[in-house]
Formats: C-alpha cells, structure tokens, sequence
C-alpha cells in the first residue's frame, strides 16, 4: 500500500489524563475521543471525571486537574467508561483504527477502570481480547521505524521531529488530535518499511514490534542492572500483567 494511502483515514484518536502511571492503580481524570476523517472537522468528544483519590501534586502539575477542580466539575466515572468504551468498540468494530500514543497504557487503565466500576471493557464488548483493534501506536511505529535516534520520544517531540502541529499538550482532545495527525506523516517518511501493509497488518505488527522494542529495553536495564519489572511487551493491552482483568490466560 503506498504511503498517500494512509492519507485520508476515517480514525479515532483516543487519550487519557490520570491520576500517575500506574495501570492497575490509577484513576482517569480526562479522556477525550477526536473523530477524524478526510474532508470534516475533527469532532471531539470530552469527559472530566472525579476519580474519588486525591490526584497527586505530580500528575496535576502535568495536566493541570486539580482534586478541587475534578470534583467541582467532574461527572460520574461510570458514566464516562460506558459512553468511552461504546465509542471505542463502535470503531474498532467497523474497522476505524483508534489511533494515540502508547496505547497500551491508556486501554489496558481504561480496562483496569471498568472492571472497578462493574463495567464491560473492550475486551467484553468486543468479545476477545485479540479483537481489540485495529490500534496505531506512534509511539510504537516511530521506535520501529527510527530505533536509534537521539533525544526524547514524548508526543511534543515526536510532533516537533515531524512537524506536526500539536496544540494542548497534556489534555486529553490536544494529545488525541496530535496523534492522528503524527500517524500519516511517519507513515509517509518511513513509506518504504510498510510494504504491502493493511491497516489489519498493521496492528499485527505492531504487536511484533512492541514485544521487540520491549525486550531490547529490558536487555539494556540488565546490562545498567537496573530493574525493569514496569517495562511489559504486550500490546495493544497488558494481558500478562493482570489477566484477570482482560482476559488473558490465568
């Protein structure tokens, strides 16, 4: 498939804000869906929600959601979980890619959140975890196609290393935004390393590519003697980790 093919796509760009950087642990404050297609105005959707923890000093300074302000302003997590995820499944299951940065993070928090709140997660709505998808990660495609460039990979570099415009850094619809924007133009530069590819192969190869990524990192931390427990190759969500929450084996 040539590159001016990816072009154009009917997507959803998906992004949470939470309360750290645990899977298992934290809470959603923001999410945002931004619906992009060839020819429209993105059209967003954004949820503000209480987590009911404190959000921690670290996480507000990133994303500016105060505990006073989420519980101010904030609806009903439950809510916000059932409407998201309808959302999500709704794409995946017609074929839209759902497309952010490290996804693996925001789905597997989000299935973790649901089955706090009672909820059916994408794995139930869909029906199997292999059904997740289709998913674009940029973060995975641009490790995949640039492994050893110097600097760092956060969205606002990644945008600035492309030239992608990125306005809201750190909120929900803006990081959203950003990442549909990313995925086309790393798709055009490095066209040459996605021979033949379906948006379906595509997520196929990412899980391939994520696993490797994964494992090069952990043989770089054994070699520092570093520990590494935090750094898990499954995609597009974590299933060894926890599989009891999506369904993996036990």
């Amino acid at each position: 498939m040539s590159a001016s093919k990816w072009d154009g796509w009917d997507m959803l760009g998906f992004d949470l804000e939470t309360t750290g950087v645990d899977v298992w642990n934290d809470r959603v404050v923001q999410a945002a869906v931004v619906r992009v297609a060839a020819g429209k105005r993105p059209a967003t959707k954004m949820w503000l929600v209480d987590p009911g923890i404190e959000i921690p000093a670290e996480a507000s300074d990133v994303h500016g959601i105060t505990t006073d302000r989420a519980r101010t302003e904030g609806g009903d997590p439950g809510q916000m979980l059932f409407e998201l995820v309808g959302l999500l499944a709704l794409a995946m299951g017609r074929g839209r890619p759902v497309v952010g940065m490290n996804l693996s993070y925001d789905l597997s928090l989000l299935e973790a959140e649901c089955h706090r709140h009672g909820i059916d997660g994408l794995v139930a709505r869909l029906g199997h975890h292999s059904k997740v998808g289709p998913v674009v990660d940029v973060l995975v495609l641009d490790k995949f196609v640039d492994p050893y460039r110097k600097g760092g990979r956060k969205l606002e570099q990644l945008c600035a290393h492309y030239g992608v415009r990125h306005t809201g850094a750190h909120d929900a619809a803006g990081d959203a935004l950003a990442s549909c924007r990313l995925w086309p133009r790393i798709m055009a530069k490095h066209a040459r390393k996605f021979p033949g590819h379906t948006i379906h192969s595509l997520h196929q190869s990412q899980i391939g590519w994520r696993k490797a990524q994964a494992d090069s990192l952990r043989e770089y931390f054994d070699r520092k003697g570093t520990e590494h427990d935090g750094v898990c190759g499954e995609w597009p969500l974590h299933r060894a980790c926890a599989p009891a929450l999506v369904g993996g084996a036990r």
